[in-house]
């Protein structure tokens, strides 16, 4: 969230985990950036997400979603493979966003053939938990919407941003390595 402190993190290495405990996750190595995500389509899928029965919001008060951006050869499953579902706005849309249906907490966006994987920072132990380094796609939000100022504010993708993931992309070989983790939609 946006007022997260960073917290104390093991060098390199980053656990995430559904509410219950029963889905988790290692990351290894310094996360590409954390983003706060204003689009039109992260905040129609935040509103869907905290919807489901005793799901966490992923939306910040302000609507933003924050995420914590890892290279996807750097995630391992430690657990809980089988309960996670995908949420698609549409069918023909390359983002999906995976819950863990055992207690219904939002775990990560992907996108197909992408090099990224986008955690929920809500995923993070509260203590780990980092600050938003950017804010992007301000410019889908309503005329009259003032960010704060804690943070690199971007009405799209700045060229910082895109620059942190093409770089993150070419020392991974510019490899885009897909994983079979999420197996069925969420109904």
């Amino acid at each position: 969230m946006s007022s997260h402190s960073g917290g104390v993190t093991p060098p390199g290495r980053q656990e995430i985990s559904c509410a219950c405990g029963a889905t988790r996750f290692v990351c290894t190595g310094k996360p590409i950036m954390v983003t706060e995500c204003y689009c039109d389509s992260c905040r129609k899928a935040g509103g869907i997400l905290a919807a489901l029965p005793c799901a966490e919001p992923v939306l910040e008060a302000s609507s933003g979603t924050l995420f914590v951006l890892h290279r996807k050869d750097r995630i391992v499953p430690v657990s809980g493979t089988e309960h996670l579902r995908e949420l698609r706005l549409t069918p023909a849309s390359s983002t999906r966003r995976v819950v863990a249906i055992c207690c219904n907490s939002p775990m990560f966006l992907d996108f197909s053939h992408g090099h990224r994987f986008s955690a929920y920072a809500e995923r993070f132990p509260a203590d780990q938990r980092p600050v938003v380094e950017e804010r992007t796609m301000l410019a889908d939000m309503p005329q009259g919407f003032r960010p704060p100022s804690d943070a690199r504010n971007s009405r799209q993708w700045s060229a910082n941003f895109m620059g942190r993931l093409f770089w993150a992309w070419a020392r991974m070989g510019f490899r885009t390595p897909e994983n079979d983790w999420v197996k069925a939609p969420l109904t």
